[in-house]
């Protein structure tokens, strides 16, 4: 099997931009405060990146995974969760407390064996 090279894969527009997303958090994350105006620019650069996380489809498993991970971070909206998918950290217990935050994580590879995911409450049929 050939090695996986993100710049000849069919979804490079999504690799480049979850690059480039992890890239402009990183660097939102370490800007010192600043006015609302820098804040502004800073976001309006990210949410090009978003924009193709968004828009772009996947083709491959690789750009599957960027749409998951983009999904998860929309999703539990939490800090810790972006810090673990950006940084390759773990995420806290609570950030994964919502079975669905933990069933993302689970599909993206990332949560042990012996963290159980809830079950899904079913309403009772009538």
């Amino acid at each position: 099997m050939a090695d996986f090279n993100p710049t000849t894969s069919p979804d490079v527009a999504l690799l480049e931009a979850w690059a480039g997303y992890c890239r402009q958090s990183i660097e939102n994350i370490a800007a010192p405060a600043g006015t609302i105006e820098a804040e502004d620019q800073m976001n309006t650069r990210l949410k090009v990146h978003e924009d193709v996380l968004d828009d772009v489809a996947p083709l491959t498993t690789e750009g599957l995974r960027v749409k998951l991970k983009h999904l998860l971070i929309r999703y539990n909206e939490g800090a810790d969760i972006e810090d673990a998918l950006i940084h390759g950290r773990r995420p806290s217990a609570a950030a994964l407390s919502d079975y669905r935050d933990a069933l993302l994580w689970r599909l993206l590879g990332g949560l042990p064996v012996d963290v159980p995911l809830a079950p899904v409450k079913r309403a009772a049929v009538a």
